[in-house]
């Protein structure tokens, strides 16, 4: 477990008494005669280290031995000595912030005048490698405690005579810290209580404790906790609890589980002290001890420290006959962590919710979901809604209603304790009403004589395309021309830069426009120089004079699918001399730059953006060989790629994302069905309705969504509401002469009305002409020229004048000629009246 983990696990709010471990064996130090005592225990890059201390090595010199474990390994393993250093004990040591072993202080027993050497780096390739700053002039050099912070801070803590203290020779309050980065030692605020012989942790809050320990005058046992605080450079001896009995000698880990476990040491008076297996746990708040699981061995004067696998082993030592070679080990169960935290969302009426939330953590996890503090259950609500998954990572709930609005959160729970997640809160709108009723507006223009389409709607604009042919290389070509309306086909503009020879305008979002345009360079054909053209993504402002190229410098083509609030979403591609193409997702900003970030993920050949919905984007990935597409999201970065790829799909893609919600496809056991995301990968819906042989969503709005179904009868553009079965069908809307119709985007008015661009099919010219469908409450009227609401000579006198002036809304035929075929069309029209 990393560092930052531990730290954030002394935040949790603990409310469950834990199910502590037992005590098992670990590794054992290779057999020695004095038993492996004294030594210092850390986790070095998930090596376990044991240095210093007997048995004592290269014979007279009496060096400290060194041992790593490796982890999973089962035999300890003799690294370099403290060559040079002496027979030093009660040394201390820790990983200081320029990530090395510090050694410092100690006790030499066969020569007590013997002064300790100067603090020194220790690595198992150079032994000991250097001397550093000595220590304060004031710093006991035995029975101090040291522990490390989460900075790589050193600290030295107390000390003195030990059990062998008086009054004109005391234990010590002195306290410092080595700074590696600056080699140096600073003192801090003295302990308020002098001891010596206790153990030390840092509680990953900010705090070191200093537990237990002989008193100034070795009189007693301490089983005071000072609690240092690292930011203001104080104590406090009352700010945690006192130990259950007085100790020394002990050694003090900090778990896994967030608790602070001390074990081992001596209790009872000084001078006759017994040496104990108990083991005492401060729970993660700091505020109470409980009696843990009894080591199988008592002991005292060991190594202890926390390993990566979560177990605290405690290595050698003391016992009542002798020194010890034996380790053992206990599971500190790490308490629940939310690696990810349910996050707000916006729910629609009659539609789903899903709130998800993933623990990390210890043995078996299990959650419980509260609405506004209180515990759900699964089942229906007493307000309409459905709740499924109030015990799991995910909770959903189906058929929302208004009432569901309220603030969600998880708790997490294993035998650690229980963790409680952040809030969420879900917020709930009303779908609108499907309406029954819907006019149809051809916004065709005169020009476009090979069709024309509405690619995207928004604020009473609409873009799209308009074809028509253009000679190009001696060839008449069908180009595709970038158009924006206001709603009508006179206001049909052709946004075209004058160096190009056409585009499409694939998206808007208030006065920005994004798709493509053909970039014109010079290139030779037939040996003779001439104006080729290139496929790139470009945006507008509103007129053709505001067109900005977005080509990617080294990419070959590129082209814009959607625009936020504030960037535009596409892709860059790249191909080579034997047809391979690949592409990736690219992301540019509405206005400034022009040159697009790249969000393609690693591990992927291809990938694009097709929707923007706030700061996210969605669209899809292209694995490697086979060659399968899947749905994704990010968020501004290459980093923050996440699959939206649902379990069990073969094929998936998100066509569009707005107000919460993505619509797109995944493919099933061969089929590809229309799917409406909430989200995350597996939180969706699936939007084929009965009876449907196929079905594409491919865009959604306000708690909408757009696309078309495949009946038995042919292709129908529909409407639905969040549901496979509640849906709208746009296609008896449709005049004569068109027999069928695709939808491509939607958009919601101020007044509530909605308005759906796509176009529409004319099988006897076999073109597709632009179509924008409004919602209304009264039936539509095409005789009702002038929309005044009255069938009269009034609507006579408007039409005959637009169709005099050859307007565009006087091809009542809708067959893209404005002749005398459309004056009878609207004379049997207003004959018939509505």
């Amino acid at each position: 477990m990393s560092n930052s983990v531990r730290a954030t696990l002394a935040f949790l709010a603990l409310t469950a008494t834990p199910a502590l471990a037992q005590w098992q064996s670990a590794p054992s130090f290779p057999a020695s005669q004095t038993g492996r005592q004294h030594a210092i225990g850390l986790n070095v890059g998930s090596v376990l280290y044991a240095l210093g201390g007997p048995p004592w090595v290269n014979g007279g010199d009496e060096d400290g031995s060194v041992h790593t474990l490796n982890p999973g390994a089962s035999n300890w393993v003799a690294q370099i000595e403290f060559d040079g250093v002496g027979g030093f004990i009660r040394q201390g040591g820790g990983i200081d912030d320029t990530n090395q072993i510090l050694i410092f202080g100690g006790y030499n027993p066969g020569d007590p005048g013997d002064n300790p050497p100067d603090p020194f780096h220790y690595d198992i390739v150079e032994g000991v490698s250097g001397r550093l700053a000595p220590r304060g002039s004031g710093a006991p050099d035995d029975y101090f405690a040291w522990c490390t912070d989460s900075s790589g801070r050193v600290y030295s803590l107390g000390g003195g005579p030990g059990p062998s203290a008086n009054s004109g020779t005391p234990n010590s309050g002195y306290a410092e810290r080595y700074l590696g980065s600056l080699d140096t030692w600073e003192v801090i605020a003295p302990m308020p209580t002098p001891a010596a012989g206790a153990c030390a942790v840092a509680d990953s809050t900010g705090h070191i404790l200093v537990i237990g320990g002989y008193d100034a005058n070795a009189t007693a046992r301490l089983a005071n906790v000072a609690r240092y605080d690292i930011a203001t450079d104080t104590w406090s001896d009352t700010a945690v609890p006192d130990l259950p009995v007085g100790l020394t000698d002990a050694k003090a880990v900090l778990g896994a589980d967030g608790r602070v476990w001390v074990m081992g040491g001596q209790t009872g008076p000084v001078g006759g002290g017994t040496i104990v297996s108990s083991c005492y746990v401060l729970d993660a708040e700091g505020q109470a001890w409980s009696t843990g699981p009894s080591m199988a061995q008592a002991r005292m004067s060991f190594g202890a420290t926390l390993g990566d696998d979560d177990f605290i082993y405690v290595l050698g030592g003391i016992t009542p006959t002798g020194g010890t070679d034996a380790c053992e080990k206990i599971y500190t169960t790490p308490c629940p962590i939310f690696s990810t935290q349910p996050a707000d969302l916006t729910a629609w009426t009659g539609q789903r919710a899903s709130l998800s939330a993933a623990a990390i953590g210890g043995g078996t996890i299990t959650f419980r979901w509260f609405r506004d503090g209180i515990a759900l259950e699964d089942g229906p609500t007493d307000w309409g809604s459905e709740v499924f998954g109030a015990f799991s990572e995910t909770l959903r709930i189906d058929t929302v209603a208004e009432e569901d609005a309220a603030d969600y959160h998880v708790e997490a729970t294993n035998s650690c304790g229980t963790t409680r997640s952040d809030v969420a809160r879900i917020t709930v709108r009303l779908t609108p009403d499907l309406p029954t009723e819907w006019t149809v507006t051809v916004l065709h223009p005169a020009w476009a004589t090979e069709g024309s389409v509405v690619y995207g709607v928004e604020g009473g604009q609409q873009v799209g395309a308009g074809s028509k042919m253009i000679p190009l290389y001696d060839t008449m070509y069908q180009i595709s021309r970038p158009v924006i309306w206001s709603g009508t086909a006179s206001s049909a503009v052709d946004v075209t830069p004058g160096t190009s020879v056409g585009g499409s305008i694939n998206a808007t979002n208030g006065d920005t426009q994004a798709g493509w345009w053909w970039w014109p360079y010079s290139c030779r054909v037939g040996g003779e120089w001439t104006t080729c053209y290139s496929r790139q993504a470009a945006r507008w402002h509103g007129t053709a004079a505001s067109h900005e190229n977005l080509q990617a410098s080294g990419w070959e083509y590129s082209a814009a699918s959607d625009v936020g609030d504030t960037h535009i979403g596409g892709s860059i591609t790249n191909d080579d001399d034997s047809g391979n193409v690949w592409y990736h997702a690219a992301l540019w900003t509405t206005t400034g730059q022009t040159h697009p970030a790249d969000l393609h993920p690693s591990g992927f050949r291809s990938s694009s953006i097709t929707g923007i919905d706030g700061d996210a984007q969605y669209g899809g990935v292209l694995t490697d060989f086979p060659f399968r597409n899947e749905a994704a999201r990010w968020r501004g970065s290459r980093d923050t790629y996440s699959s939206m790829h649902p379990a069990g799909a073969s094929r998936s893609g998100i066509a569009d994302a707005e107000d919460g919600q993505q619509v797109g496809f995944a493919e099933f056991g061969g089929q590809s069905h229309p799917l409406l995301w909430n989200g995350s990968a597996d939180d969706y819906v699936d939007l084929l309705p009965i009876g449907a042989v196929g079905a594409s969503v491919n865009a959604c709005e306000g708690g909408l969504q757009l696309g078309t179904v495949q009946f038995a009868d042919g292709s129908h553009p529909v409407v639905w509401a969040g549901q496979a079965e509640r849906f709208v069908d746009l296609l008896p809307f449709l005049p004569s002469p068109y027999a069928s119709g695709g939808v491509t985007s939607m958009d919601i008015e101020p007044d509530g009305s909605i308005v759906v661009g796509g176009y529409g099919y004319n099988p006897t010219t076999g073109l597709t002409h632009a179509i924008l469908w409004t919602s209304t409450d009264t039936p539509p009227c095409d005789a009702d020229f002038n929309d005044d609401g009255s069938v009269n000579t009034l609507d006579v006198l408007a039409f005959l004048n637009a169709w005099t002036a050859g307007d565009a809304a006087a091809d009542f035929n809708h067959d893209g000629t404005v002749n005398t075929l459309d004056v009878l069309a609207f004379l049997n029209a207003w004959t018939a009246g509505c």
